[in-house]
């Protein structure tokens, strides 16, 4: 599955955007019930670029016709908002850290709304996500009015944070890329999500050294 930029109306219509228009038919069947479903995406290893699954997934799913939100939640390293041209802040670092939700603006790009990272990673570098009570209201707030909330975040294997909001989203998708994702890091990641109770809803394997533009994994 390539992921190498964004899917816009010239490949709407080729490979690529079937690809995860597929993607998002495996997942749908559960956003049939009344509330926003929370969906993680992640990968096992730094080495894998797992954003613009999360990037085209988002956009598969906003030209199905769903209200969608995409979160760029990995405030360390933040990639989104490169290829959606739109500056990283404020956004979701913001509003952890205590920004009012109507003073955070909302990118609205091809039928979904993004929200980017915020706050740069050299000043989140130390910091830690704030206590859970913080989390799931930042998360409740950015579920309103959609149908899918998707939060694109660091590898889980290398991120506490990552760990923390997979323990309190519906589902988790883990990125892998085949020939580069060691096995021993899978069971990890997998073991891991058991743990703490997460649910994997499936594995999306990409294409070797796919990245979007500005990613850093």
């Amino acid at each position: 599955m390539p992921t190498i930029g964004l899917i816009d109306r010239q490949s709407a219509a080729g490979p690529i955007a079937d690809a995860y228009r597929s993607l998002f038919a495996a997942l749908s069947p559960s956003l049939a019930g009344d509330r926003a479903r929370s969906l993680l995406v992640t990968a096992c290893d730094a080495r894998c670029p797992r954003n613009g699954v999360a990037a085209n997934l988002a956009l598969a799913a906003a030209s199905a016709g769903y209200r969608v939100r995409l979160v760029d939640a990995d405030v360390r390293r933040p990639a989104l908002h490169v290829p959606f041209g739109v500056a990283n802040t404020p956004g979701f670092a913001d509003l952890l850290n205590g920004a009012l939700p109507d003073t955070v603006r909302l990118f609205e790009v091809a039928g979904l709304s993004f929200l980017p990272a915020g706050r740069s990673a050299e000043t989140q570098a130390s910091a830690a996500l704030p206590l859970r009570e913080r989390l799931d209201a930042v998360l409740r707030a950015l579920s309103d009015g959609v149908a899918l909330l998707i939060l694109d975040v660091a590898p889980i294997l290398c991120s506490p944070d990552a760990v923390v909001l997979a323990g309190m989203v519906d589902d988790v998708l883990v990125v892998a890329e085949p020939g580069a994702t060691r096995r021993d890091d899978a069971r990890r990641t997998r073991a891991l999500l058991d743990r703490i109770g997460s649910h994997l809803v499936g594995v999306a394997t990409i294409e070797p050294s796919a990245r979007l533009p500005g990613s850093a994994a």
